[in-house]
């Protein structure tokens, strides 16, 4: 009874939408998307359907800035890894497989999984996206939404997963405000970054300069998942206060998950050291150039 009482509810709604009001204003997407995208996002701004709740980029922000909450961000690698593939930053494990699965539905009030508002949520950000990264959402992801949506809690919020890679996301956006008010959440606070051993060795502008001190923990920069417990054991041998701030791909989620739980705030990053030097730089943004700044140092 439910379905049929929510399916009269829809044909209601689309005997009194407009959908050509919506066509023009969705054109990141392929053509046979479109319709469909500009019809989920209304029927869920109408509650007549369920999208992922996802907050917004500012709203992400605040959240990092005025609480202590930990963060693990999920993207194509990590769907990848949970589809049993393998990706340039790691082999495919079942071990790894399993605990990604695991903290995308992770129930805590202080720890938020990041998944892309981009593909979910159509706003007029996205409208601002890089061409190169619109045909990456509708060439890799809307394929596999459905797949995707399978993984998700439907009654959790989310994080955006972009918020660490603004400048090479977004071809028109307001990067200035957005780095200075991201360098709030580690300014003036002792920080631990775990990275690749060579993640910033081309960095010419490190965005955690204005923290009051930092220490390296330097890992592999690919494949680290096979030293997991040797990094974890190390990231434990620091003092709770410190903020553990991870650049690791994959195997920064299950770090972030497990340092949590261990009572330290940890946050994984991803690309934002690099992306703030790209910005201060103004690296050009060509699809060349963008993926080799997703490729592994």
């Amino acid at each position: 009874m439910n379905k049929i009482v929510q399916l009269l509810k829809n044909i209601k709604y689309l005997s009194e939408v407009n959908l050509r009001d919506y066509t023009s204003a969705t054109n990141i997407l392929t053509e046979p998307n479109r319709l469909k995208y500009a019809v989920l996002q209304q029927f869920h701004e109408n509650q007549l359907c369920m999208l992922p709740k996802i907050k917004t980029y500012d709203e992400t922000l605040d959240l990092l800035i005025n609480t202590n909450c930990s963060i693990a961000r999920f993207g194509d690698g990590e769907f990848n890894l949970i589809c049993g593939k393998s990706i340039a930053f790691q082999n495919f494990d079942s071990r790894l497989q399993k605990r990604l699965k695991e903290i995308l539905l992770k129930k805590d009030e202080n720890f938020f999984a990041g998944i892309p508002r981009s593909l979910f949520h159509y706003s007029n950000t996205n409208t601002k996206l890089l061409s190169v990264q619109k045909d990456f959402l509708s060439q890799y992801y809307i394929p596999q939404e459905q797949q995707f949506y399978s993984f998700l809690d439907l009654q959790k919020e989310y994080i955006p997963t972009e918020i660490t890679q603004m400048y090479m996301m977004f071809e028109n956006y307001d990067f200035d405000s957005y780095f200075e008010k991201a360098k709030k959440i580690w300014k003036n606070k002792d920080i631990v970054i775990a990275c690749g051993d060579r993640v910033f060795d081309n960095i010419e502008n490190n965005i955690f300069d204005c923290a009051a001190s930092i220490e390296y923990v330097h890992c592999p920069t690919t494949n680290a998942f096979s030293q997991y417990d040797e990094i974890l054991d190390k990231l434990k041998y620091f003092d709770t206060s410190k903020l553990m701030i991870l650049i690791l791909g994959p195997t920064a989620k299950l770090l972030a998950a497990d340092l949590h739980s261990s009572g330290y705030r940890a946050l994984d990053l991803g690309h934002i050291a690099k992306d703030y030097n790209a910005f201060c730089k103004k690296l050009n943004k060509d699809s060349n150039t963008i993926s080799s700044f997703f490729a592994p140092d």
